[in-house]
């Protein structure tokens, strides 16, 4: 699981090659094609022709590869690559058995959280090799609840803005995360996990909410 998405720390002193810079010499060459080739059409569909290449390597797209010498220096890492890896990241976390706990390898829970930061650094990596930055919070997804966005409200704000029925559902959910830490401090059996996390996923289903709501 540790090994799903390979995230590239090393940061070298030349800027990373990326998509909007390879399209931008393509651009430049139409501009210049007769100071770059001399007027000769088969020297400049040849230069062309190289950065196309480069483009297909970026993509991941090799079997488009124009030239031979393209498959045999394939870039450490390619937007296709990228993609997979993170739909593989994303379907691991969905199997058959509805009592399913995502683990690392070495048997830490996976946490929402977790799923996040690998979904959001994926997509920051896609993004530098296409050749611009994601914005942080540039789309607010959250619809605003009583009458403050939900990012301005207090747990206890949001408790109290609560149906009877749904405040009784947050009493039981807390009570869940208690038994859930208490399992996980005694040391119980994964099915008794499993049995207190499909309980406060029910729950939390219900509530419409991800997380711990605190009373």
């Amino acid at each position: 699981m540790t090994d799903i998405i390979k995230f590239n720390q090393e940061h070298t002193e030349q800027p990373q090659e990326n998509i909007k810079s390879i399209i931008k010499d393509l651009q430049d060459m139409t501009f210049k094609a007769h100071e770059l080739s001399a007027g000769d059409l088969e020297v400049f569909g040849s230069l062309v022709s190289e950065e196309l290449d480069r483009l297909f390597e970026l993509l991941g797209m090799t079997e488009l590869s124009i030239t031979a010498e393209v498959k045999e220096a394939l870039p450490a890492t390619t937007i296709k690559e990228q993609l997979q890896d993170i739909y593989s990241l994303n379907d691991s976390m969905i199997t058959g058995n509805p009592y399913h706990i995502p683990t690392y390898d070495d048997g830490t829970v996976i946490k929402q959280s977790d799923l996040a930061d690998m979904n959001m650094n994926a997509l920051d990596l896609i993004a530098e090799l296409l050749g611009f930055e994601l914005e942080e919070g540039a789309t607010q997804l959250v619809q605003p609840q009583a009458e403050k966005p939900v990012s301005e409200m207090t747990d206890q704000e949001i408790y109290d803005s609560l149906p009877v029925e749904d405040k009784l559902n947050v009493d039981m959910l807390n009570k869940l995360h208690e038994v859930q830490n208490h399992v996980l401090r005694s040391g119980q059996t994964a099915v008794s996990m499993n049995q207190v996390q499909t309980a406060i996923s029910i729950l939390e289903g219900s509530l419409g909410v991800m997380g711990r709501v605190e009373e």
